[in-house]
């Protein structure tokens, strides 16, 4: 169970790592998948863009 106030972070710290992106039609779809991601892995911190795009 995530926080209302925890989630918000994790997507606004998420969104910050796509601000700088050219092709931004699909932003929403990866942030929520990399939110979804950072809660179901034991590490609490919202994991680097870069970093799951190499999994991907």
């Amino acid at each position: 169970m995530v926080s209302a106030f925890d989630l918000e972070g994790r997507v606004r710290g998420v969104y910050r790592q796509f601000s700088t992106a050219h092709l931004r039609t699909f932003v929403a779809i990866f942030v929520e998948r990399l939110v979804r991601r950072s809660i179901e892995e034991p590490s609490p911190a919202v994991p680097d863009a870069v970093a799951v795009q190499k999994r991907v």
